[in-house]
């Protein structure tokens, strides 16, 4: 098969994969967190201003709330130049950097693992399958990003090691990554880090000092975004519970976590563990958190396995004899470790990162043995690594839980259903969901907590909720006069609202008791 066509084989693979994926927004999911860097994205062509769309309000503006702003940018230039066949571009443009990323990951797997045999073939296959990074790049989030651009650095690095060249010789797109991939992920810390503890571990002086360089800028970046995007904080008073900029987010989540280490230690130490067994999608289908402390057998394999990976490394170290690319990456996996370790709040994504250091250590170990992997071996890899992906995928687009983003789409859809899609500036959406809200509905929304300090009750308004009913009895139960269930997807729910407070979860007309 000649090399033209093997690449075509790839690209519409991946086109077909990606493009299957981003459908599913239309149909069955909501982008998530997406929806926030979409919408940004469609605001600040429009507007040329950087705004939340999902919590803003007519004169009343929120900012986005993170200064990961990579991805608003990146669509907001596809919309730009291509109008609207920008995710048509998307799509393309995502299947032509993975058709030639995968290339690579091939070529990078043979000469690295050439004792592996066949085997070899599933580098690029655990990286690219990656159902954290396949649910982000279709959703939209900074990791479509920036996952494929930081693989493309671990290759530049660890060519440039085995070359014996320095890493910034005839590197501009390296050097841009480095210099900008904190507008798509404050994790960009960790691969710095890592550059600069390599550089000084082995007196590469020079390239210190161009790396001490860049960090600082990144550093500069960062705040910046912070300053500018604080420009568009809201006109809503929303009291002190709700932080107001990300950089209080990161010192009130680091300071609650400091004082918490006490009781925290063991159960951080527990979440490390997804860092070593990510690239199957476990953590998808295990409570990362371990909460039975391995005395269940899921857990307990989950630590079998985990600790595999951990002894492939300590191999690695043990038998090989040029250690400088197993320095590197291990650094970078410990320097994410360190990370994890002071966050309180997890997504399986951040152990995502890693993958390919991991997979780098195991591969060795294969090759170490210089003994081929058996097709029948390959076989049920294959086979266990499909099932976990679509025993997941199954449970997230269509669980039965109440909460699953398929039934909060329902409710949503139906909502849309009774009011005939009509909206207008006196409707008020009062959920948690705020994405799923303006991915349905194309509305705004506001939290109830955050509702209670806004200037946004008053008689004029419509207030209609969604959500689980005690969560908002929770927060605004001194203000509500009365509650109607609004869906019909049970019609049977109409009933008084001590009733309602039992039945939980659907759309909710509410009446508040207002000063004006």
């Amino acid at each position: 098969m000649s090399r033209d066509i093997y690449t075509k084989y790839i690209f519409f693979v991946i086109l077909a994969i990606i493009s299957t994926l981003v459908s599913l927004n239309y149909f069955i999911k909501t982008p998530n967190d997406g929806v926030l860097y979409l919408s940004a994205a469609e605001y600040l062509v429009k507007n040329g201003v950087f705004l939340d769309p999902t919590r803003s309000f007519g004169e009343y503006m929120r900012p986005i709330p993170t200064p990961q702003i990579g991805i608003v940018l990146y669509l907001a230039t596809l919309m730009k130049f291509f109008k609207s066949f920008w995710i048509i571009a998307y799509v393309i443009i995502f299947s032509i950097v993975w058709t030639i990323l995968v290339k690579k990951l091939i070529y990078f797997s043979k000469k690295n693992f050439v004792k592996a045999g066949k085997a070899v073939y599933f580098f690029p296959f655990f990286i690219f399958f990656s159902y954290d990074y396949l649910i982000s790049a279709s959703s939209f989030y900074n990791e479509a990003l920036y996952f494929p651009l930081l693989i493309f650095a671990f290759l530049k690095v660890i060519n440039y090691i085995q070359k014996k060249k320095n890493i910034f010789e005839n590197s501009y797109l390296f050097i841009l990554f480095l210099i900008i991939g904190i507008i798509f992920r404050i994790q960009h810390f960790i691969l710095l880090g890592s550059l600069l503890v390599f550089s000084i571990f082995y007196f590469r002086i020079k390239e210190f000092i161009y790396l001490s360089f860049i960090t600082i800028l990144n550093f500069l970046i960062f705040f910046f975004l912070l300053y500018f995007l604080k420009q568009y904080d809201s006109y809503i008073d929303i009291g002190t519970e709700v932080d107001k900029t990300f950089l209080d987010y990161i010192i009130n989540l680091f300071q609650s976590q400091l004082d918490s280490l006490g009781n925290s230690v063991f159960k951080n130490l527990k979440v490390n563990l997804s860092l070593y067994v990510n690239y199957l999608n476990l953590p998808k289908i295990i409570d990362f958190h371990l909460v039975n402390n391995f005395f269940n057998l899921s857990e307990f394999l989950y630590l079998i396995l985990a600790v595999i990976n951990i002894l492939t490394i300590i191999f690695y170290f043990v038998k090989e004899k040029n250690k400088q690319i197993g320095i590197f990456l291990l650094t970078y996996v410990l320097l994410t470790s360190v990370f994890l370790f002071f966050l309180t709040d997890y997504t399986t994504r951040y152990f995502m990162m890693s993958n390919f250091c991991i997979l780098f250590f195991l591969f060795s170990f294969i090759n170490l043995l210089k003994k081929k992997i058996s097709w029948k071996l390959i076989i049920v890899t294959f086979l266990f690594f499909i099932l976990i992906l679509s025993f997941y995928g199954y449970g997230y687009f269509k669980g039965i839980n109440k909460f699953s983003a398929y039934n909060v789409g329902l409710n949503f859809k139906d909502f849309n259903k009774n009011r005939n899609n009509f909206f207008d500036s006196n409707d008020i959406i009062i959920t948690r969901y705020r994405y799923n809200a303006y991915w349905f509905t194309g509305e705004s929304s506001i939290n109830p907590k955050e509702l209670i300090n806004s200037n946004l009750m008053n008689n004029r308004r419509r207030y209609f909720f969604l959500g689980d009913i005690n969560y908002l009895y929770k927060h605004l139960s001194e203000k509500i006069v009365d509650i109607k269930n609004y869906s019909y997807l049970e019609t049977s729910e109409t009933k008084d609202s001590a009733t309602l407070q039992n039945k939980n979860f659907s759309i909710w007309r509410i009446y508040f008791e207002t000063d004006n």
